[in-house]
């Protein structure tokens, strides 16, 4: 389920673009626990191999916690393109069916 949409924008100076804009849609899904782990550096990373590799999704994790019923929730951070963020909402289904998402 689409959680959050952010976009950054690009920074262009007389003319010269320093950095271009940026569009992500933020993913939250319930996912095995065994599937976030953390890394060398102690942020938990979200694995994609195993019984994790059919998860929807792949990004970097960018928040997540517990549901009621005490299941694992990940939120992912998932870059796409300006076409795809126009086209999503907010509790939309991931990934979506959004022609403009066909790629992402």
């Amino acid at each position: 389920m689409v959680y959050d949409l952010q976009s950054t924008p690009g920074l262009n100076i007389v003319g010269l673009s320093l950095r271009s804009s940026a569009y992500v849609a933020q993913v939250a899904l319930v996912v095995p626990p065994q599937c976030v782990s953390l890394d060398n550096s102690g942020r938990e990373e979200l694995l994609t191999e195993g019984i994790c590799a059919d998860l929807p999704v792949n990004g970097e994790l960018s928040g997540g916690g517990v549901t009621a019923a005490g299941l694992k929730l990940a939120i992912v951070s998932v870059k796409v393109s300006k076409p795809c963020y126009e086209a999503l909402s907010i509790g939309a289904a991931w990934p979506s069916v959004a022609e403009e998402c066909a790629a992402e």
